[in-house]
C-alpha cells in the first residue's frame, strides 16, 4: 500500500466494509458529456478496511501527471447533474488486495446494483447491502474530496 499515492477517507466517505468481502474497490465513473472526448471514464480506488483514498503508484509517477492523472488515472469530470449524487452509470471492481491483483468480482451500477459482471457477491454480501455500501451520494463525496487533495 505503501507504494501508491494515498490519503485517508474522509469520515463522510467511510463505510462498513468486512476483509472477506475484499480489501480493494475500484469505481469507475462517467466523465462529464464535454470531457468525454479523450476519456470516456476515470476511476477512484479505495481501500475501506484500511481507511484509505489509493493513487497512481508512486514509481510510475512522472513530471507530466497532473493531479487527475495521479488520483482519477486520467482527466476527471463527473459534470454538474452529478455534482451531489451521481447517478450516471458505473461500474465497480473489488480485489483481493493489492498485492496480487485478483479480481473477487465486478458488477454495473445505475443508482443501485444493477447486474453482477464477473465472478461471484460473498455469501455475506447481497446486491441490496452493495447499493447501500455504495451509492452515488458516496461517489460524488469521494470524487469531490479528492479533487481538493
Amino acid at each position: 500500500m505503501e507504494r501508491y499515492l494515498n490519503s485517508p477517507l474522509p469520515d463522510s466517505c467511510k463505510i462498513i466494509w468486512k476483509p472477506e468481502w475484499g480489501r480493494v474497490i475500484v469505481i469507475r465513473l462517467k466523465n462529464s458529456p464535454g470531457n468525454n472526448e479523450n476519456y470516456e471514464n476515470f476511476k477512484m480506488t479505495i481501500a475501506p478496511i484500511d481507511g484509505i483514498i489509493c493513487g497512481m503508484l508512486k514509481s510510475e509517477i512522472t513530471q507530466w501527471d497532473n493531479h487527475d492523472d495521479q488520483w482519477f488515472g486520467n482527466q476527471a469530470e463527473i459534470g454538474e447533474f452529478n455534482k451531489d449524487i451521481y447517478s450516471s452509470p458505473a461500474k465497480i471492481f473489488v480485489y483481493k488486495d493489492f498485492e496480487t491483483n485478483d479480481k473477487l468480482f465486478s458488477y454495473y451500477w445505475h443508482n443501485k446494483f444493477d447486474r453482477l459482471e464477473e465472478g461471484q457477491l460473498p455469501p455475506n454480501l447481497s446486491s441490496e447491502k452493495l447499493t447501500k455500501l455504495l451509492n452515488g451520494k458516496l461517489f460524488s463525496e469521494l470524487y469531490s474530496y479528492i479533487k481538493t487533495l
